[in-house]
């Protein structure tokens, strides 16, 4: 091992490398390394460099910005710097340290731009060719596909990919207190819009889901016969007849027979009673002239269910239905979201560009929320009306 005097105050104190009397030997501290180009990731800078081939080795590097004197860490090339400021040029010197002390500083790196990030972003999605989302129409701000694929197919963002993988396209904003983000979803379910998107496991949507049930309704149809105050009625799946005494009696709709041992009319009524093969009820011979069967008329129906899904990571932090009705969904044109704090609040209308009625509005707050400056356009699952489609993206933010 490469040793040197420890005479600077720096080395005051260490013990001797190799035991011996007087010959106060200690590792060698850290040379200055070399920088090289420094890159940026949003707000994020990656300074390499490379080791000097002299002195000790280090256990750590560090490099620290200026101006603002932000630093990172690293135990070999690349170090990352967080935090870096809009419209700001950086330099970055880098020290090593070892058991030994910490080195002197490299010269500083190469200027590194960070660009003044847009408080605003649109992207109507119109583009010439098809193909990736590249940049934004309104901004320039440039389109990441983190989850799934996403393209622009000329006129709307569109996504291939399994609407249960959560698919996400972001772009970088200013700040991270929303004023205003919104998308036209284009009237069907599972996309909308995504927003303070860290990374691909931490993340918010707002999004609409669809889903139908299925039911029937029975009702009585005819119209009372002559006879004697009798009157025949419905009773369930079943028929009744009211006698003058105002009591009512229901046949099964199977049973033959003119009384109660023989068939399935009841109390003393019941002779008045034959069910005919068809299921409904009435009398014949003697006694068919006192009433008319009714029947009973069975309507099959959808209901169509739409829901407001709030999600965070995949999970639902709101799943409201908000309308259900048995001729079409109840689909969200656009959908809004703002931020105070750590409450978001959400709106669905009717129509594009936050036109039409307002479908649906709630509050809700995510206490500790994990923000980002990233927001963006959202993929899920939509149920039984399914969309890949978003269009006209629209984000304002505070810095």
């Amino acid at each position: 091992m490469a040793v040197r005097k420890a005479s600077d105050s720096n080395l005051t104190g260490k013990k001797y490398n190799d035991g011996s009397a007087g010959a106060s030997k200690v590792p060698d501290v850290v040379d200055p390394v070399t920088p090289n180009t420094p890159t940026l990731t949003y707000s994020t800078a990656s300074v390499p460099f490379t080791p000097s081939d002299k002195g000790g080795v280090a256990s750590t590097y560090t490099a620290t910005s200026s101006p603002g004197g932000l630093i990172g860490s690293a135990a070999s090339s690349p170090i990352s710097v967080s935090g870096l400021a809009d419209d700001t040029t950086y330099t970055f010197t880098i020290t090593g340290t070892n058991a030994t002390a910490t080195g002197p500083a490299s010269a500083s790196s190469t200027n590194l731009v960070v660009p003044n990030y847009p408080l605003s972003e649109t992207d109507n999605f119109n583009r010439t060719t098809s193909g990736n989302l590249g940049t934004a129409s309104g901004n320039g701000s440039t389109w990441e596909s983190l989850r799934g694929t996403w393209q622009a197919n000329g006129t709307v963002a569109t996504s291939s990919s399994t609407p249960g993988d959560n698919n996400i396209a972001r772009v970088y904003t200013k700040g991270t207190t929303i004023t205003n983000l919104q998308a036209d979803t284009l009237g069907t379910g599972g996309v909308g819009v995504a927003f303070w998107v860290t990374d691909a496991n931490s993340w918010y949507a707002a999004t609409v889901f669809h889903s139908t049930t299925s039911g029937s309704n029975t009702t009585c149809t005819g119209s009372c016969a002559q006879g004697g105050g009798y009157c025949a009625t419905c009773c369930g799946n079943q028929h009744t007849y009211s006698s003058y005494h105002g009591t009512q009696h229901c046949c099964d709709g199977y049973n033959l027979g003119y009384s109660n041992n023989g068939g399935g009319c009841d109390d003393h009524y019941g002779f008045y009673c034959v069910v005919s093969s068809r299921g409904n009820c009435g009398c014949s011979g003697g006694w068919g002239f006192y009433y008319a069967c009714t029947a009973n008329v069975t309507t099959n129906f959808t209901n169509y269910i739409s829901n407001f899904k709030l999600l965070k990571n995949g999970s639902a932090l709101v799943n409201t239905q908000y309308n259900t009705n048995t001729s079409a969904y109840s689909s969200a044109g656009s959908i809004c979201i703002t931020t105070s704090g750590d409450a978001i609040s959400y709106l669905v209308y009717e129509s594009a560009n936050k036109a039409g009625s307002l479908r649906h509005s709630g509050t809700y707050t995510d206490g500790g929320a994990t923000k980002s400056r990233h927001m963006g356009i959202f993929k899920g699952d939509g149920g039984t009306n399914q969309g890949s489609n978003v269009d006209n993206f629209s984000v304002t933010v505070t810095a």
